[in-house]
């Protein structure tokens, strides 16, 4: 066993984990349920993309009312090789937020600054080379009319193909491609389509095991599966302690938006230019906007179907992602369920989200707008000055892309799972790298952040023990 760690999840925080310890010297495995691709071979966005690359095929949803439809990645590089790469820093406002809520004591924002700056140099984070998309461009002329603020987002993308807006060509820098050579070269070993079904404490370390009846003797075990799977695994292997009390998504309603012109293109990809008027609240942005996208979200408008094919490059999709609801993690056998709720106050706000994007877009010169939502019909300028659609309980149409904060880091422990160096409380050589750690109220995409944690995680480990 010697000085062994396995790393049991491979996204945003459990590949830069392993990666840093493995080139710190330390003898790493790295275990992962799902399959290594070549994104080089799918296309993004795409179909195919999604039955290889997402938990269940990208169709999971909450438990509540209503349901919140959301996505997970389920490959070598996680969350990394399918999200849109838009990249924050942790805001400072929500850092002291969390400081005062689980009891930072030796965690200091600008220690997470620095850890951003040194993955930022190490992965990638560029901006647009050129102009943005026509689609991103209404969501600009919308703010400019309503005087709102906007600001144009870095991604992990190297646009080194990308030449004019309507030509956005450019490469995700996933952790399959930036991380996991590093990582291989430093000598780590991967172990994908491998799913780990539980931990045993042993005497001088854990066993690992796996679905395919294989035993693995390892000193220590860092969880980085998501804010889903990894209080899940801890429940399963009957380890005490806060997993998954609390858990949080970016609940959020889309829009069609037909602008009676061509706006869109094959290549126009998700707008990096978000409107950050209403933050924390709530932020406005442009969704991947394909054929198959459109045609997904006006599946209840048969008419619309039949005249996509010829009219699509006149729409484009949106959305407002809020910060709102609450939920839990339940394990149920070898299944992980997430159960979330939306109080009244929150359906106020995922609602006054909606009807700002609505106004933005009209703003924006949209003829009009179709919510994916019960409501299920297209919204003229001169309707909307009488009609307000609204989310209902009911809806099946909220969806996220982000779940955190499941096992949160601090020195509170009636309300954290791990101390402020991701140790997990009273479980000797067991840490958390992932998404799980991070706080509440996030308003941002959380990769960044996930990113900070997992650096501070790994090189507070490395400096106790390497």
């Amino acid at each position: 066993m010697d000085n062994t760690i396995a790393v049991i999840g491979s996204g945003a925080g459990g590949l830069l984990t392993a990666t840093l310890l493995a080139e710190a010297g330390f003898a790493v495995t790295l275990f992962e349920k799902g399959a290594l691709y070549d994104q080089s071979q799918t296309r993004p966005y795409g179909v195919e993309e999604i039955e290889k690359n997402y938990s269940y095929g990208g169709i999971t949803a909450s438990i509540g009312r209503p349901p919140v439809n959301f996505v997970e990645g389920s490959a070598v590089g996680g969350g990394t090789e399918v999200n849109s790469g838009l990249y924050y820093r942790l805001p400072k406002p929500v850092f002291e937020s969390w400081q005062k809520a689980y009891g930072y004591q030796k965690l200091d924002f600008a220690a997470l600054e620095a850890y951003a700056e040194a993955n930022e140099a190490e992965v990638g984070i560029t901006h647009l080379p050129h102009a943005p998309t026509q689609l991103a461009q209404k969501l600009i002329d919308g703010c400019t009319a309503l005087d709102w603020s906007h600001t144009e987002v870095p991604r992990l993308f190297d646009y080194a193909n990308s030449s004019t807006r309507d030509q956005v060509a450019g490469i995700r820098n996933s952790f399959s491609v930036k991380l996991l050579p590093r990582f291989l070269e430093a000598g780590g070993r991967l172990l994908a389509n491998t799913r780990v079904k539980c931990l045993q404490p042993e005497h001088t370390g854990w066993q690992i095991k796996t679905t395919c009846r294989q035993h693995f003797s390892v000193w220590s075990v860092f969880l980085g599966l998501g804010s889903i799977a990894t209080p899940g695994l801890l429940k399963r292997s009957k380890i005490p302690g806060n997993w998954g009390r609390s858990c949080y998504l970016h609940p959020s309603v889309r829009v069609v938006a037909d602008f009676g012109a061509p706006v869109n293109t094959a290549a126009s990809g998700v707008g990096t230019t978000q409107v950050n008027q209403f933050v924390p609240d709530f932020t406005l942005g442009c969704s991947a906007s394909g054929l198959h996208h459109l045609a997904a979200a006006l599946c209840a408008d048969a008419h619309s179907l039949q005249q996509l094919p010829q009219q699509w490059q006149h729409a484009g999709l949106y959305y407002a992602s809020t910060s709102t609801g609450a939920g839990r993690v339940m394990t149920v056998g070898a299944q992980d369920l997430l159960n979330y709720r939306l109080t009244s106050d929150d359906m106020t706000l995922v609602n006054k989200a909606l009807h700002h994007l609505i106004t933005l877009l009209f703003a924006a010169g949209a003829d009009r707008v179709y919510p994916c939502i019960s409501h299920k019909t297209w919204i003229t300028k001169e309707r909307w000055q009488h009609v307000r659609p609204s989310v209902k309980l009911s809806d099946d149409g909220l969806m996220s892309v982000h779940v955190f904060g499941s096992c949160p880091m601090g020195s509170h422990q009636q309300v954290c799972s791990t101390d402020e160096e991701g140790a997990v409380y009273n479980q000797r050589g067991l840490y958390l790298c992932d998404a799980s750690l991070l706080g509440n109220k996030l308003g941002v995409n959380p990769q960044g952040t996930v990113m900070s944690f997992a650096r501070h995680v790994a090189r507070s480990f490395i400096e106790k023990y390497g």
